[in-house]
């Protein structure tokens, strides 16, 4: 019976849902694992795209680098000058049937261009990797483009002067 127990359980823990799951959210840990904490606002983002194949799987990969106007240096392993400074990102898609299998798709956040971002990342190398998935802190977003109003108040009125109609009957042409 000991047997059986044991054999269950070698079994059942390797095909658990903690051995294939996704990475959990850094949350309080971020500060203690970067070697690099600052904010700012994204001035560029670059995008490179590859095609890999990893496990008979076929994934597309995107590289995202963005350049971060860096308004204040909370913690910098080497303390320097910089104002602009560099972050590499990445995230990945399935391209093959059926569901996408486990595992981790990239940074649950890449910045656009505009956006305010706290920025915890590691030296690796000559670059700056964000710690994933959870690296960004997105503090404010991107302005979004301007689209076209209605009319305001003083519009309407200008349009009542001209054309001596008022609202919706201003804007359409007369049909004759």
């Amino acid at each position: 019976m000991r047997y059986a127990i044991l054999i269950t359980m070698m079994l059942a823990v390797p095909w658990g849902g903690e051995g294939f799951a996704a990475k959990e959210p850094l949350g309080a840990k971020r500060a203690g694992m970067a070697t690099y904490i600052f904010r700012g606002r994204v001035i560029e983002v670059e995008r490179e795209t590859k095609i890999l194949k990893r496990f008979n799987y076929k994934y597309e990969y995107v590289y995202y680098t963005a350049t971060i106007v860096v308004d204040r240096m909370i913690k910098a392993e080497r303390h320097g000058t910089a104002r602009r400074l560099r972050v590499r990102s990445w995230k990945s898609k399935y391209l093959g049937p059926g569901p996408q299998p486990a595992g981790l798709g990239g940074h649950s956040h890449v910045p656009e261009k505009g956006e305010v971002v706290k920025v915890y990342a590691r030296r690796a190398g000559k670059h700056l990797n964000v710690l994933d998935p959870d690296g960004y802190l997105l503090l404010k977003e991107a302005p979004k483009p301007e689209e076209e109003e209605a009319p305001k108040p003083e519009e309407e009125e200008d349009a009542v002067e001209k054309t001596g109609k008022g609202g919706a009957e201003a804007a359409e042409p007369a049909q004759e």
